[in-house]
């Protein structure tokens, strides 16, 4: 796995505009495919190929990875100044991930038009440095569920005839959710994020790393675990008052059974900026 042209030997970065890396020095453009991340040569090359390093930010506690070539770098959540020390080998290599669509330029304008209707919004928030930008893969994992709702209870029906009425039946379906594995993300920003299009996951190659910054999952997995567990659980609940038409739910005896089919860590894209406003920074 190289992180060099192999035309020229300069560093490479992935262009989301494109789907392909760039050199910046030759203008060669080379196909993500070309860095042969091939699963069956993990175990014995994973050492030497993975080139990624991570770091813990001394002042804010996040862990974030950087391609090996970074040295000296700005942490994406407080401002810090940090030094690379360890490999991204391992535990550290995720699944799969959606690669970044949208480049830094796209990035801004979106966000000009966004801000632009916000007339209250203080200056500091329309005058964003590019140099604050970051664009960063955020690890999750998804899950996928098997479950069963028995619900039966009372539901009140609003028409020209208004009364309650009794309802009874089961639900059996598939659900997929995802749930960030990272402490440095409030779970109330990352589901407001959703929904990503799980049709473009690919599989996992760590050219479209370069030019990005990845976190490292660093929330534990128990934790991670109860909270998807909760998520589809509330959304089984969901369904069953979305399935009852019109009618308002009163109340009644629900049982939910889960069964998880499969668990995959994967790496989301988002495009993440800070900036300091009376002291804080947000």
């Amino acid at each position: 796995m190289q992180n060099i042209c192999p035309n020229c030997g300069a560093n490479i970065k992935f262009l989301p505009t494109i789907q392909k890396c760039y050199c910046e020095y030759c203008g060669s453009k080379i196909d993500i495919g070309e860095f042969g991340f091939c699963e069956n040569e993990i175990n014995k090359k994973i050492e030497d190929k993975l080139k990624y390093d991570k770091y813990t930010c001394s002042a804010c506690g996040a862990n974030l990875i950087m391609d090996e070539n970074t040295t000296i770098t700005e942490c994406v959540y407080c401002g810090g100044i940090q030094i690379v020390k360890e490999r991204f080998i391992g535990e550290l290599r995720p699944e799969a991930l959606i690669p970044f669509k949208i480049d830094k330029n796209k990035f801004i304008s979106i966000y000009k038009k966004f801000i632009k209707k916000k007339l209250l919004a203080p200056n500091e928030f329309r005058q964003n440095s590019k140099s604050n930008i970051k664009g960063l893969y955020v690890p999750f994992y998804i899950y996928t569920y098997d479950t069963n709702t028995y619900a039966r209870g009372e539901a009140y029906h609003s028409g020209k005839k208004s009364y309650y009425k009794y309802f009874e039946f089961e639900l059996n379906e598939k659900i997929r959710l995802p749930q960030d594995a990272s402490l440095n993300l409030n779970d109330d920003i990352t589901t407001s994020l959703e929904p990503f299009n799980y049709d473009e996951l690919k599989e996992f190659n760590p050219a479209y790393l370069n030019g990005f910054w990845a976190e490292k999952g660093s929330e534990d997995l128990e934790k991670i675990n109860e909270k998807a567990k909760r998520r589809a659980q509330n959304e089984c609940e969901d369904n069953v008052k979305r399935a009852i038409y019109r009618d308002r739910y009163c109340g009644g005896k629900m049982n939910i059974k889960l069964k998880q089919l499969e668990r995959k860590y994967v790496l989301l894209p988002i495009w993440l900026f800070n900036t300091e406003y009376k002291g804080k920074k947000y």
